[in-house]
């Protein structure tokens, strides 16, 4: 019986471990990828213009209006343009999309940090083998709607930043979108997180009714 209680214990400290190193490597990776568009926003601020990602459409898909050359055919190849990096003309006035904008930011930070706490908290927890308890309840139900909650900020977020863009820029050919794919992965993952949490408190309240009868 023992060994098998010590076998449990290995392989949940093993899984712990696993997760932390997971979430280590998507902070690092994350940092690694976004570190230079932080740099070329940062030096951007101090220029006369402004850098924004353009996700587009074309009008017509049948009429390619650009071209890229091609080095090793040594030809002009005709292409449609699905994403652009431009450069644009420095906006001077602030309109509400750009306060919204700036409170959705100010928004997401505290979600990030509910969501990193109550992560933490909630796998050290496991990993000391305090697994049905009621604190373990209460970090699942606050990590479940932090995640909710960032998923529509940052979705309102991104939205915004459309609105704003489409407002002051109109290019040729094409059209401006929203980002084609919406990241459903943090609904997803709050709405499970919720579920473990109410299935954690059903069994929490079953163990306290037993141990009534008894």
């Amino acid at each position: 019986m023992i060994l098998g209680e010590d076998n449990m214990k290995t392989k949940l400290n093993l899984i712990c471990t696993f997760i932390f190193l997971a979430v280590f490597g998507s902070v690092i990776n994350s940092f690694y990828w976004g570190v230079d568009d932080f740099i070329d926003g940062w030096n951007a601020g101090y220029e006369e213009h402004d850098v924004k990602w353009l996700e587009l459409r074309a009008s017509d898909n049948l009429n390619f209006t650009d071209s890229v050359y091609d080095k090793k055919a040594e030809i002009w190849m005709p292409v449609i343009h699905k994403s652009m990096l431009v450069k644009t003309q420095k906006i001077q006035t602030v309109n509400y999309l750009d306060i919204l904008k700036n409170i959705s930011v100010l928004l997401a930070f505290p979600c990030l940090v509910f969501i990193l706490i109550s992560f933490v908290g909630f796998i050290r927890n496991i990993n000391r083998s305090i697994i049905f308890d009621w604190l373990n309840v209460k970090r699942l139900r606050k990590l479940g709607l932090s995640l909710i909650l960032y998923f529509f900020v940052f979705s309102s977020y991104c939205y915004l930043d459309y609105l704003t863009t489409k407002g002051f820029v109109d290019l040729e050919s094409y059209k401006i979108v929203p980002e084609q794919q919406l990241d459903l992965l943090p609904l997803i993952t709050g709405l499970v997180v919720l579920l473990i949490a109410e299935v954690f408190a059903i069994g929490l309240n079953l163990k306290n009714e037993n141990e009534l009868t008894i």
